[in-house]
């Protein structure tokens, strides 16, 4: 039998006073209120922290997006009809697909300024993203915003690549299809397209330094220098331990260079004692197509002498090689700009790399006796080879180390500039202890140094052109 309110307000029943001030079934009410509400105010939380993380996730999206986009090498248009922002869209836009939520598409704007050196971009991004909860207090989405900057910035760069062409190089490579000197090749010419990109090819100036266990260079560039020429076959010159306590190498020295001989390093062979004219000095270009015709022409040969390598390497950085871009300039191989190179070691505005690049330990430099030398002209030695007994070693590092003690010299004096850094990369190195020790004190710091197999120089090489390129969030 139901009890209706009017009957409770009947005569006999429950006064209207009375009812009013029964409290009974208030507490239900209380609590289902305030259930509702913290029921309201945990979904908030719940949808916030939603929001949170879908934030982090767009913005670390767009920050991959972004440095993609900053590196000049990355942009592209594949129909000719793309602004460079919108180049710089579709290129965030690539890298962000796999990061994001696709449950709702992404508004992207990009904008690219080009920098001294590089170019600068900042890009905003937003999504919506569907709520939970608070659905209930009216509220179906809530905006995720997030932006993002990135800069692309090199000072200007003196760069040597101090590159082994010796025999051992065309040796077979133990983990990589093709020779140790091809591997070589791909990852020396990648390095060109990334460090020489258009955005900072006004100025960077690279120079590639074979050794074997000679260090040629071109007539034009020896020309240059005050040598005591004996022949014309080639253009090596022989070092004195003192000059490996420095970097500089005067064109015009009080005693003439003494002049590499030359003579045929093995029996039967084509090769001398002086590295043959495709693996010479190329000096100063700022032309990537120059750069990696010449790597393509690297002929390995003869035994291993890095020091040589270095002494030069850091000959063409030096001040004192002021005079051979002067020349190249007046001749039109180099722009004016150039003018004033190499710059001056303790110049802020200036980085000075060298990468020295091994696949052995030192071993030889071979002369022939004076006697034996003067009794024959340089055609002889050019046509035959030496007679037994005439050849000499003047550096062993297998029997006296002093290869080695050299090269710590030469590398010792490239770190003392403000800005230089000297990379390393050991080149299949298993099991030869002594070269990637040596290798490693020639580098700059543990992680200036790399110890590769096969494919992996092409990794080592690119790590090092990113850093060099100087890439950094701004955001």
């Amino acid at each position: 039998m139901r009890t209706s309110l009017s009957n409770l307000m009947r005569p006999g029943g429950i006064s209207s006073r009375a009812f009013l001030r029964d409290e009974r079934g208030g507490m239900t009410l209380f609590v289902l209120v305030f259930f509702i509400l913290l029921m309201v105010a945990g979904g908030m939380a719940v949808d916030y922290q939603r929001h949170d993380l879908a934030r982090a996730d767009l913005q670390n999206a767009l920050d991959r997006g972004i440095l993609a986009a900053t590196n000049s090498n990355q942009l592209y248009d594949p129909n000719g009809q793309l602004t460079i922002d919108e180049q710089a869209v579709e290129v965030i836009q690539d890298y962000m697909a796999s990061r994001v939520d696709r449950s709702h598409s992404v508004d992207l704007v990009a904008s690219v300024t080009q920098t001294t050196g590089g170019r600068a971009v900042v890009a905003t991004a937003s999504r919506p993203l569907n709520t939970i909860f608070l659905r209930m207090v009216g509220i179906n989405q809530l905006d995720v915003n997030v932006q993002s900057g990135a800069i692309q910035s090199a000072p200007r760069l003196e760069i040597a690549l101090v590159l082994d062409v010796s025999g051992s190089m065309g040796w077979d490579s133990t983990s990589a299809p093709g020779s140790k000197l091809s591997q070589l090749q791909i990852a020396a010419k990648n390095f060109i397209d990334t460090v020489l990109s258009a955005d900072n090819q006004a100025q960077t100036l690279i120079s590639i330094v074979p050794f074997s266990q000679q260090v040629n260079m071109p007539r034009a560039m020896a020309d240059l220098y005050n040598i005591d020429r004996q022949h014309d076959y080639s253009s090596c010159i022989d070092f004195h331990s003192i000059d490996f306590n420095t970097v500089a190498m005067p064109m015009n020295p009080v005693t003439a260079y003494v002049q590499g001989q030359h003579f045929r390093e093995d029996v039967g062979s084509g090769n001398f004692g002086c590295p043959n004219a495709n693996n010479a000095i190329t000096p100063y270009s700022d032309n990537a197509q120059t750069l990696k015709d010449a790597i393509d022409a690297l002929d390995p040969e003869t035994w291993t002498a890095t020091y040589m390598g270095m002494k030069w390497g850091q000959a063409l950085l030096d001040t004192s090689s002021r005079p051979l871009v002067d020349a190249m300039i007046a001749n039109g191989d180099l722009s004016a700009e150039f003018a004033g190179w190499p710059n001056a070691w303790n110049d802020t505005g200036v980085r000075k790399i060298t990468v020295v690049m091994s696949d052995g330990q030192n071993t030889r430099l071979h002369e022939i006796n004076d006697d034996d030398y003067d009794d024959q002209p340089p055609a002889w030695w050019n046509n035959f080879n030496p007679p037994s007994g005439s050849k000499i070693r003047v550096i062993d590092n297998a029997a006296t180390g002093e290869g080695d003690v050299l090269l710590k010299q030469i590398c010792d004096k490239a770190k003392l500039g403000l800005n230089a850094t000297v990379y390393t990369i050991g080149f299949e190195l298993a099991g030869q202890a002594a070269a990637q020790a040596a290798l490693e004190d020639c580098s700059s710091s543990l992680t200036t140094h790399y110890l590769v197999e096969g494919v992996d120089i092409t990794t080592a090489f690119q790590n090092i052109a990113n850093e060099i390129v100087n890439l950094k969030l701004t955001n």
